[in-house]
């Protein structure tokens, strides 16, 4: 069920051994909408091997090797992750596709937090005590991986399930890098489109290196009506002309 600024939703909690399930619920739904808006659960002491290991495999080996390799991508006006004109508290985090040398499909996507001072009145305004609030990692993970998506599938695409794992805190004002990297595709857009892709994010040290804080994947369903929008709303033009032909190419 789809849910619009306005709708009421219920949401309903309940723990079980091994953490906490949920799902939010449009009330007053129309007849055959009998599905969530969304389902979510949270397990505590479990980590997934195979996620930390695909990030690490595309993360490289210091900060200096995005140096001078990033093309800035472009972003809408008032989105909540990435929006710079937003009335309300956002995000306000840029993307870039990162020119690795290393990666000949050249579909990994880059946002950096924590290099500007602005930043403790954007990203790290959501914030619990001394640590970043989840919701900012969530968000910049889901939008970072599914940027990366978009290169290989060549068009936008909704979150249909995502996966987090996190390691540790954040703490407030410490610089991170968010990676996404476009995995797999399946079917077309003229009939049904699916992509997957993985990410995750890592603080970095005085030296440059990496220490992994957060992975993530997902899949998304590929919308022609999306990627349309894309074309028409996203900002500044030459950015979006650029990122159009990036994925044609």
């Amino acid at each position: 069920a789809g849910v619009v600024v306005g709708d009421t939703v219920s949401v309903h909690v309940h723990g079980h051994g091994e953490g906490v399930s949920g799902k939010i619920i449009k009330e007053g739904k129309k007849e055959g909408e009998d599905q969530p808006y969304i389902t979510g659960s949270i397990y505590f002491g479990t980590e997934d091997i195979k996620a930390r290991e695909t990030f690490e495999s595309f993360l490289p080996s210091n900060f200096s090797s995005l140096e001078n390799r990033l093309i800035s991508l472009p972003h809408y006006t008032h989105c909540f992750v990435c929006g710079p004109d937003r009335k309300e508290p956002g995000l306000k985090r840029k993307f870039h596709l990162f020119d690795d040398p290393n990666d000949s499909d050249g579909r990994t996507v880059v946002s950096l937090v924590g290099f500007d001072k602005k930043d403790m009145d954007t990203f790290y305004y959501f914030k619990r005590g001394d640590f970043v609030h989840p919701i900012a990692l969530l968000s910049l993970g889901d939008e970072t991986t599914g940027w990366s998506g978009f290169f290989m599938a060549k068009n936008g695409g909704v979150s249909v399930k995502l996966s987090y794992n996190f390691y540790r805190n954040v703490r407030l004002g410490e610089k991170l890098v968010f990676f996404g990297s476009g995995q797999k595709i399946k079917g077309n857009i003229s009939k049904r489109l699916l992509f997957w892709a993985a990410g995750g994010a890592a603080v970095v040290d005085e030296d440059g290196g990496f220490e992994t804080v957060m992975t993530t994947s997902g899949q998304w369903f590929g919308l022609s009506a999306l990627t349309e929008q894309m074309r028409t709303h996203l900002t500044p033009e030459e950015y979006r002309i650029r990122v159009f032909e990036l994925a044609d190419s």
